[in-house]
């Protein structure tokens, strides 16, 4: 188990807008061969969430994520809380 898995923001929806996730850490229970387990290290994980596309307001995004070949997720990917904001104090002119 990794307590503290940094969750990494994919596709930000550009300079006008503010994403923000919750939690921004996610535990990661996953399974493989004692091998393979006992030798990786949390640079090897990679957890994101892609917010591509994704319009102003709250949403639930699956986590993802990229693990090396023989790990796998133990459990089923938890749920991220993200909030899409306007930046405010912009100006287009």
């Amino acid at each position: 188990t990794f307590e503290k898995v940094p969750v990494k923001i994919l596709g930000q929806t550009g300079a006008l807008n503010r994403v923000s996730a919750a939690p921004a850490e996610v535990p990661l229970v996953l399974r493989g061969s004692p091998k393979e387990l006992d030798h990786l290290e949390i640079k090897n994980i990679s957890a994101f969430i892609d917010v591509t596309d994704l319009a102003e307001g709250t949403h639930e995004v699956p986590l993802q994520t990229f693990l090396p070949s023989g790990v796998f997720l133990k459990e089923n990917p938890p749920v991220i809380k993200v909030t899409v904001r306007r930046r405010s104090g912009l100006s287009l002119t």
